[in-house]
């Protein structure tokens, strides 16, 4: 090897060391005690969630990906001084394979759930035709799409074995009824939050922030927020059509979780 292959192979070596972490706990998730997964469709309140979380209680969010990396991207959107003594949370918008080997006995889960028409026609920007070929053809295991992620999701939180240590929460209940949600994330959380009152002073003027990254958003007040927003100008048959659907092929989803969502 000459000498400029020498520099140019010592220069990746040095680049490879930096961007992996040389301790291989970093990559083992089975090590992880004691913190929560956040599990969120995209466009499903990830944001609102982490920044509610984070000015409750100070503590790291970190993107969780394969393989794992217990110091991966860390997401402090309002930047905040965070309290790196407490657990980590780990956010992630689909299932990962790591996730396999999370010990559930000691660390939980929160799924977000957003009416899927709501979500999917805002993150995919469906025409009417793509939205229901998205959905019917996620029967199909050889198809990857967006409405199959929505679902993976939903079904890894329902085979979470430990229902103490799981929790759902439904986008529309955070967006209408903020003051009880946010309580039940302090009790399942069961981590010392600051002191409450100085915590509602900012807390909606925070959540403005959070949103303003998005572009396409509904609209958000307090009240009055429009909850049918990105798929109401769709024809109401395709979006019986897509109930009917989903309703057929995932029955036990369907009457535990999203029959709520069903066209009106």
């Amino acid at each position: 090897m000459n000498k400029s292959k020498l520099i140019i192979f010592s220069i990746f070596l040095m680049m490879v060391v930096s961007v992996y972490p040389r301790d291989e706990k970093e990559f083992n998730i089975e090590k992880v005690k004691n913190s929560q997964f956040l599990l969120t469709y995209h466009r499903s309140g990830t944001n609102m969630f982490i920044v509610t979380t984070q000015l409750l209680f100070r503590k790291p969010v970190r993107r969780l990906h394969d393989p794992f990396n217990a110091k991966g991207y860390q997401i402090n959107l309002l930047e905040l001084k965070l309290d790196n003594s407490r657990p980590t949370m780990y956010r992630t918008h689909i299932v990962r394979s790591c996730m396999d080997k999370i010990d559930k006995s000691c660390n939980k889960l929160i799924l977000i759930l957003r009416n899927y028409k709501e979500c999917l026609v805002s993150q995919n920007k469906y025409s009417v035709r793509g939205f229901v070929f998205d959905v019917i053809n996620s029967v199909n295991e050889e198809y990857q799409d967006s409405f199959k992620s929505y679902i993976t999701n939903l079904q890894y939180f329902e085979n979470w074995e430990n229902e103490s240590t799981k929790l759902l929460i439904y986008y529309e209940d955070f967006v209408q009824y903020p003051e009880e949600t946010i309580s039940k994330i302090i009790e399942f959380f069961d981590e010392e939050p600051i002191d409450l009152d100085e915590f509602y002073k900012s807390y909606y003027e925070q959540i403005g922030k959070a949103y303003n990254s998005y572009k396409a958003r509904s609209h958000h007040g307090k009240s009055n927020r429009q909850l049918i927003y990105h798929s109401k100008n769709f024809p109401k048959d395709v979006l019986y059509t897509v109930d009917e659907h989903i309703e057929k092929t995932y029955p036990l989803l369907w009457e535990k979780y999203l029959n709520r969502y069903k066209t009106l």
